[in-house]
């Protein structure tokens, strides 16, 4: 399993829960996971500075996402978007209500989904876990 598979769960919880603070901040994480994994996957420039550099930060992340919207779906910056959207309004601001995450959980299924097909086809291991941020 994915870290982004134990993410959309918990989200999903905390949004019957009630809770969108929580809601938001974990589809930001699997939104997070999600593009990681993508880069990986095509190994793009974006993956290679995070391994440079030993993690991630949220520049590359978004960088990663435009890059990734060229060559493999051009959804996933608009994607990257709703995620970023959910960690700031959501989480650190507390501005969104249940509904509103709720409303903007198809997006990151949807990026999950996209991830998902792309390690089917080329073949990255589950269990992957090089570094992390």
């Amino acid at each position: 399993m994915f870290k982004f598979d134990k993410y959309l769960k918990e989200a999903k919880r905390y949004i019957e829960k009630g809770d969108a603070v929580q809601a938001g901040e974990k589809l930001y994480r699997c939104g997070k996971e999600a593009i990681k994994l993508l880069a990986e996957t095509f190994d793009i420039e974006e993956n290679k500075k995070a391994k440079e550099m030993g993690r991630w930060y949220t520049p590359l992340l978004g960088n990663a996402a435009i890059r990734l919207s060229k060559i493999v779906d051009s959804r996933i910056f608009a994607f990257w978007k709703t995620v970023y959207y959910l960690h700031c309004e959501g989480f650190h601001e507390r501005h969104l209500d249940v509904e509103n995450v709720r409303e903007n959980l198809k997006d990151i299924e949807e990026l999950v989904e996209i991830a998902k097909k792309y390690k089917n086809e080329r073949g990255i291991n589950e269990g992957r876990d090089e570094f992390d941020s």
